[in-house]
């Protein structure tokens, strides 16, 4: 169970169920955090002695490059962008993994290039994506921002409200106030239930999981925790 500032409580359950004791689980540690200037974050050491350094635009304070480790193991990648911020290249120490970004007058990716080969993409006048790399997307006739298809293969259907519905191999159930309330994929149900502020309170799997979220009068959340469901016999 997660509780407040990132804790953890190991607990033991009695036979029916309910919580018996709780034991506070030891807090993992990541030293050595070092900051830019900026107060963006500049080096950390995690808990395994790995360093991570990034590295920072002096006055955009754009990321320009990421070092996770040492030798041949090592993430060492390098940002570059345009006038605007969007990431126009993306090297890589690896041979043959840098990559290459381009947009159109508006800022929208259109196509990219690296070791997996150029990938391209289209957009309709209302700025949806027709195509990506091939595949092709469709929109209702009546709605032109509701995405009705995907690549042929994933038909999407919707409530009046306009809540998903059926897509991607699951059914969907919304409630009165256009929360999901249950999900359906396979033989498998997921049902969620919320408070009178719309947060979640509970997701229960049919035979798995059941988790818990208790939030303070904020809307913080301050807990988390799962249980197994149990099965009546």
């Amino acid at each position: 169970m997660d509780a407040p500032l990132g804790r953890e409580l190991g607990y033991t359950t009695r036979s029916s169920g309910s919580v018996a004791s709780s034991t506070p689980r030891p807090r993992p540690t990541t030293p050595g955090f070092t900051y830019h200037p900026s107060g963006a974050l500049a080096t950390y050491t995690a808990g395994n002695g790995v360093q991570t350094t990034l590295t920072a635009h002096p006055t955009r304070q754009w990321l320009e490059s990421v070092l996770v480790g040492t030798g041949t193991n090592r993430t060492d990648l390098v940002y570059a962008y345009d006038g605007v911020g969007n990431i126009v290249g993306l090297g890589d120490w690896r041979a043959g993994m840098t990559q290459y970004f381009w947009y159109d007058a508006v800022d929208r990716l259109v196509e990219a290039w690296g070791g997996y080969g150029t990938l391209g993409y289209t957009y309709d006048p209302h700025g949806n994506r027709q195509t990506a790399n091939g595949m092709v997307f469709g929109y209702a006739p009546g709605n032109p921002f509701r995405l009705q298809s995907i690549g042929g293969s994933h038909n999407l259907t919707y409530d009046a409200n306009g809540n998903l519905q059926g897509g991607f191999g699951g059914t969907y159930a919304s409630t009165p106030d256009n929360l999901l309330a249950s999900s359906t994929m396979g033989s498998t149900t997921t049902q969620f239930t919320y408070d009178v502020d719309a947060w979640r309170l509970k997701k229960a799997i049919d035979g798995g999981t059941i988790s818990y979220y208790v939030r303070g009068p904020n809307g913080q959340l301050l807990m988390s925790g799962w249980t197994r469901a149990r099965t009546r016999r």
